[in-house]
Order: structure tokens, then C-alpha cells, then sequence
């Protein structure tokens, strides 16, 4: 999915937006679990550096970042349509030592390592940008919502929306909310569409062959 055909036009609720939604929403779980894997591991690995183990759990560090990559690339396919070739894994000989120096040495490896804490700010990202939807659909039927709000004591809505100081109480103000909710919804599936764009390209370039 790469130059024009990444923008061709098709229906808001087509199988495309609601994948590209997908991939947007379920990144940030992907690449802090892949964080989270590799700061428990390093940290390990550190501590035990001097004993043999150490160099094991670095290495098995490396060889599990590189099944985080492996889940990304197969992601970035099923939901963009986004193939990322993944660059060749390391074949070490029998032997543990053989097995730790193979994947201490295996560059495309590290940068698996380094690719959630790469990635987060663009996850991040795509995740407000994907929340274009849920919140367009809450500003869109916020008359309905406001309508069957229960007055308090002192007359005002619960449900009513304060925005700046000024409640969103009046027949005009709660139109204009619904029309902003409308816009969000309209150019929601255009936002997400650039920020997985963008989520693609770092991951190709970060998990790709080309940074061999």
C-alpha cells in the first residue's frame, strides 16, 4: 500500500478505514508489552553480567524483541496491507556460548530492541488520532445525550458540556457542538490514514531489510 493507492477514496465505513482504526488503537499495546519485555530483560541481563546467565538473558532478550518485530511486520500486512521483509536471523552453532555471541552480534536484532521505544511517540500518535472517531460520535449526539439529561436542583444539566467557562446549554450551542462532531467524523478516517502511514514507514524503516 504505497503512493496514490494509499489515498484512494473509499466509504467511511469500508473494511480499509476500520483496519487502518485497528492497527492505530492496538499499537501502543504492542510496542509498550515490547518496552516493557526489553527493560525487564536488559535489567537482568545487567545484574547478572559477570555469571554466565547474563550474557544468556541478553541474548534471549534480543532473540524475543525480534518476535515482537516478527507480530509488528505480520500486523502492519494483515491490517495496512504493508509487507515488510524481515531481514535474515541469526544461526548460531550448538553451544551456549555460540548461541549468546550469535545474537549479541545480530544488528537487525538490536534495532528490534530499539524499535518500541522508537515507535512509542508515533503509537501515541496514531491512538489521538484514531479517537477522532469515538469522540466525533459523543460530540455528534450530544443533543440526544443533553435532551435526556436529568435537570439538578439548581436547573443545570449534568449532562451539559462546559467548554472555556461557557455551558454548552442553548438549542445553538448544542447544534454547534454536533456539527464539530460531524467534521471530527468526516475527517477522522483521513487523520488515522496519515498517522498509520506514518507508523508504517518508521516500522519499515526500523524492521526492514534496509537498515542492514
Amino acid at each position: 500500500m504505497t503512493g496514490d493507492g494509499f489515498w484512494r477514496r473509499e466509504g467511511h465505513l469500508s473494511r480499509r478505514t476500520w483496519a487502518e482504526l485497528a492497527y492505530a488503537l492496538s499499537g501502543v499495546f504492542v510496542v509498550v508489552a515490547a518496552a516493557a519485555y526489553v527493560l525487564v530483560m536488559f535489567g537482568a541481563g545487567l545484574a547478572l553480567l559477570v555469571p554466565v546467565a547474563g550474557v544468556a538473558l541478553l541474548g534471549a532478550m534480543i532473540a524475543g524483541a525480534r518476535r515482537f518485530a516478527d507480530l509488528e511486520r505480520a500486523r502492519a500486512r494483515a491490517l495496512l496491507g504493508v509487507v515488510i521483509a524481515a531481514p535474515a536471523a541469526p544461526k548460531p552453532r550448538r553451544g551456549f556460548l555460540s548461541w549468546s555471541r550469535a545474537w549479541l552480534a545480530d544488528r537487525a536484532g538490536w534495532r528490534a530492541v530499539l524499535y518500541p521505544f522508537a515507535k512509542l511517540p508515533v503509537a501515541i500518535v496514531a491512538v489521538a488520532a484514531g479517537l477522532l472517531w469515538p469522540i466525533g460520535l459523543a460530540e455528534l449526539t450530544y443533543p440526544i445525550w443533553y435532551h435526556f439529561g436529568a435537570a439538578s436542583q439548581d436547573g443545570a444539566n449534568p449532562a451539559g458540556q462546559v467548554v472555556g467557562g461557557v455551558r454548552l446549554d442553548t438549542w445553538p450551542r448544542i447544534a454547534a457542538v454536533a456539527v464539530v462532531g460531524a467534521v471530527l467524523l468526516l475527517v477522522a478516517p483521513w487523520v488515522v490514514r496519515a498517522a498509520t502511514r506514518l507508523d508504517a514507514r518508521v516500522t519499515r524503516a526500523i524492521l526492514g531489510t534496509g537498515g542492514r
